[in-house]
C-alpha cells in the first residue's frame, strides 16, 4: 500500500462526527495525517457544560481530596465563584457565563432549599 504524496497545507471539509458540523482539516506532510481543530459549536457546548459544573462545586464549597468530593469549611465560596466567572467570562463572553452560573444557582438552589421548602409544605 502506498501513501498518497499531498502538498503540506491542503485543506478539506469533513463533517463532525458528534453534530454534523462542517470542520476543516488540514494536511500535514512530515506526520502525513490530517488535522483539525475540531468542532466549535461541541467545544463550546462542553465548555458551557464544564463551567456549570464548576460553579455548581463552587457553591456547594466542594473540593477534590485523594479522588474523594469533600466540603471544605475553611474556604470562601465567594471568592471561588468570582475566579471561576472570570475565567468563564474570558473564554466563553460575558452573557452566556453570566447565564451559565444563572442556570447553576437555580439548580444549586433547587437542589438545597426547594426540597426543604417541598418537604414542609407536606
Amino acid at each position: 500500500m502506498r501513501i498518497v504524496d499531498r502538498p503540506n497545507g491542503e485543506i478539506k471539509k469533513v463533517a463532525c462526527f458528534q453534530c454534523g458540523n462542517d470542520v476543516v482539516s488540514k494536511w500535514h506532510k512530515k506526520s502525513k495525517v490530517w488535522r483539525s481543530r475540531g468542532c466549535l459549536i461541541c467545544y463550546r457546548k462542553d465548555r458551557i457544560d464544564i463551567y456549570k459544573r464548576q460553579f455548581l462545586l463552587d457553591l456547594k464549597k466542594q473540593k477534590n481530596v485523594d479522588g474523594k468530593w469533600r466540603v471544605s469549611k475553611s474556604e470562601n465560596s465567594k471568592l471561588r465563584v468570582a475566579k471561576t466567572l472570570t475565567y468563564a467570562i474570558k473564554e466563553l463572553g460575558d452573557s452566556t457565563a453570566r447565564r451559565v452560573l444563572r442556570e447553576a444557582c437555580l439548580e444549586y438552589w433547587e437542589v438545597t432549599i426547594g426540597r426543604w421548602a417541598r418537604s414542609l409544605q407536606s
